[in-house]
């Protein structure tokens, strides 16, 4: 077995079986996926903002030069949610906004995932991230009164 280390920045690197990323380079359907996304996406802004910002037309840009550059789906996941500002890092997010627009857009793309942005955000992040919960309850996503 072949073994590729990746640089992802200076204090991170991904070691990968070479077969495994010979199954990742699926590049024609991960740019149809992620350009459904962005449109999900923008249309997701404008519903709760009424408009779509630079945020929207910026969204997930990076990964699809990534996937355009030849990197393999999984490094270019990775390295998307390492320098992107709506993924959470070490339980902080830089673009609360971003991130719930994300979450809530996910089951228009995603059929595994159809959690509205408050299902999801209490499912994974039970102990809850700085921001988010006052930036729901301003975007009208909040479901504190009903079951989730």
């Amino acid at each position: 077995m072949k073994i590729v280390k990746i640089v992802l920045n200076k204090k991170r690197n991904m070691y990968l079986d070479r077969e495994f990323l010979k199954k990742n380079f699926n590049y024609t359907e991960r740019l149809k996926y992620t350009v459904e996304h962005r449109k999900a996406f923008k249309k997701v802004e404008r519903e709760l903002l009424g408009k779509n910002t630079t945020r929207g037309h910026l969204h997930d840009v990076n990964k699809l030069l990534f996937y355009i550059m030849g990197i393999p789906t999984c490094v270019a996941h990775k390295m998307h949610q390492l320098i992107s500002k709506h993924h959470v890092k070490n339980g902080k997010v830089k673009d609360p906004i971003a991130a719930i627009i994300d979450w809530e857009c996910a089951r228009h793309t995603k059929p595994d995932k159809q959690h509205n942005a408050f299902e999801f955000y209490k499912n994974t992040y039970p102990d809850g991230i700085p921001n988010v919960e006052e930036t729901m309850k301003k975007l009208g996503l909040w479901l504190e009164e009903k079951a989730v």
